[in-house]
């Protein structure tokens, strides 16, 4: 699972590269803890009873009004065209709260005093993490790799 996530060429990888390059070119250096912060404060927002408020919204558009912030959104949505009911169900909306938490050591600069790191490794200790991930991008657009 670990592998999952941190592959260089993997598809949360490729959302933390779009997170970073989304931050104006002055703040990618000294970016402290705001990414962190923000993706755990997305992670809050959704969860499988917010999934009716925004069913048939794209899924940029769905996490927005839901108050994630656009670069998260932007990032995650990977400019899908798809209406949030064709990408996911309820309870796999859900997941996505843990496919915002898994990408924070992806964009983190230091983990051990980030004020996430509780919620991270809790993430990171759910059983079939793995499993819920993969639905996650996957209903996101991410190509399925052979096993």
């Amino acid at each position: 699972m670990i592998q999952y996530v941190f592959d260089e060429n993997g598809f949360y990888e490729g959302i933390a590269d779009k997170l970073i390059e989304g931050l104006p070119y002055r703040r990618r250096a000294t970016r402290g803890h705001d990414l962190c912060k923000l993706l755990n404060a997305s992670a809050m927002l959704v969860d499988s009873g917010t999934y009716e408020k925004i069913v048939g919204e794209t899924v940029e558009r769905g996490l927005t009004k839901l108050g994630v912030d656009n670069l998260v959104a932007k990032a995650f949505a990977s400019g899908s065209k798809l209406l949030v009911k064709a990408a996911f169900d309820a309870s796999s909306f859900a997941n996505l709260s843990k496919a915002f938490r898994v990408t924070i050591p992806l964009v983190c600069p230091d983990l051990t005093r980030c004020p996430t790191e509780a919620e991270v490794l809790k993430s990171y200790a759910t059983p079939f993490l793995s499993e819920d991930l993969k639905t996650v991008a996957e209903a996101l657009g991410a190509r399925q790799r052979p096993a």
